[in-house]
């Protein structure tokens, strides 16, 4: 079976593609092969994408995407992997535009959308990925971590190994158990 791009996505990605000859820098290339996580260029590169919005573009339009497939993600990162930035690619709003932003898309309020899903889609923050603890891994059947409701906050009590990206991160994208009885 073969099968190819349409001319509508064909275009889009011709577009990504000179955009990114030129915004995938030595600068972003250094700080993505570092290790240390996002610097000056790699926040800069994230914050072009999105003003073109194309850090989200699956997000819906009023929350900063272009309301368009997930193909286009798959483009943006294809076209950054082709230029060698394979770590921009694991690194570049992951947790915010691929874990956190859906799931706030689908379950959050309309405030909680409102305050983080534009700021995402606009590369203006990121979150890190607090899942790990020391006796589950990232099993989430296994968290013990607690997240009681205490009038307008959550009390949280447990301990979680690594956090992904919280060097850099503006928000922690926290699991823990509300209901300790439930599945």
């Amino acid at each position: 079976m073969y099968f190819e791009l349409t001319v509508e996505l064909n275009i889009f990605k011709r577009d990504v593609s000179e955009f990114l000859d030129m915004e995938v820098t030595v600068g972003v290339l250094e700080e993505s092969e570092s290790g240390l996580g996002y610097g000056p260029h790699s926040w800069g590169l994230m914050r072009k994408l999105g003003a073109k919005r194309w850090l989200a573009p699956s997000y819906p339009e009023e929350y900063g995407g272009l309301g368009l497939s997930y193909i286009y993600r798959y483009i943006v990162h294809e076209e950054l992997d082709y230029r060698n930035a394979l770590l921009v690619i694991r690194g570049l709003g992951m947790i915010g535009v691929d874990m956190a932003g859906p799931i706030i898309l689908r379950y959050g309020s309309e405030e909680l959308k409102s305050e983080f899903l534009p700021r995402i889609a606009r590369g203006e923050i990121d979150l890190a990925l607090g899942y790990t603890e020391p006796d589950a891994g990232s099993d989430l059947s296994r968290i013990a971590m607690r997240a009681v409701e205490d009038a307008n906050d959550f009390i949280i009590t447990g301990q979680k190994t690594f956090n992904t990206g919280c060097h850099f991160a503006q928000y922690h994208w926290l699991a823990g158990r509300t209901d300790p009885d439930a599945p």
